[in-house]
Parts: structure tokens; C-alpha cells; sequence
């Protein structure tokens, strides 16, 4: 994917690596993009009505998507679980401060 040797690889950093491989899974998302682009503008003579998401769907899309709003039920539940997380953290906590006998 990243068309690397394994000289090159071996010589990366974890950060240049990541960097790297943002950059190739940057580049190859634009190049879908211009893809897609490319057949909508050959397919928009032939429709009324035609969205460039209609021609071909990407997973970037999905992503930029938003999500449902959170429900009541959802937002009294998430609180309880932050509230039990932060209870049992403040007690290891103070179970980790106290000195030892």
C-alpha cells in the first residue's frame, strides 16, 4: 500500500510511519473522489436530478454522516456509567494514596 522497500521501511519512525500512511490514505481517497466526480459529469447530461453521492457512494461519506441525536434514555444512561467510572476511579484513587501498614 505504502510502497515501501523494506529498508525504508524498517527505517521509519512510528510517527513517520503514520504520517506516511495518512498521507497515502489521503491520497487515495482524493483520487476516488476525482473518480467519482469524473462520472458524475459524464452521467449529468443524461439525468435531471443526479447527486454526485448517487453516482458512487464512498466510505467517506458514511463518515461524514451525523449521527442520531442522543435520546433522554441514552444521555441518563450514559451519565449513570460516567458516574460509576468516576466513583470507582476516585476510590482507587484514594486506596492508592493511603500509606501503607
Amino acid at each position: 500500500m505504502l510502497s515501501l522497500s523494506l529498508t525504508d521501511f524498517y527505517a521509519l519512525t512510528p510517527w513517520e510511519f503514520i504520517e506516511a500512511y495518512e498521507a497515502r490514505r489521503t491520497y487515495d481517497q482524493d483520487r476516488w473522489q476525482q473518480t467519482r466526480y469524473i462520472m458524475w459529469a459524464a452521467m449529468r447530461p443524461h439525468y435531471k436530478k443526479l447527486d454526485v453521492t448517487d453516482v458512487l457512494s464512498l466510505s467517506v461519506d458514511k463518515a461524514a454522516a451525523k449521527p442520531p441525536p442522543e435520546t433522554e434514555e441514552q444521555r441518563q444512561q450514559r451519565l449513570k456509567v460516567a458516574a460509576k467510572l468516576d466513583a470507582q476511579a476516585a476510590l482507587e484513587y484514594a486506596n492508592r494514596n493511603q500509606p501503607q501498614p
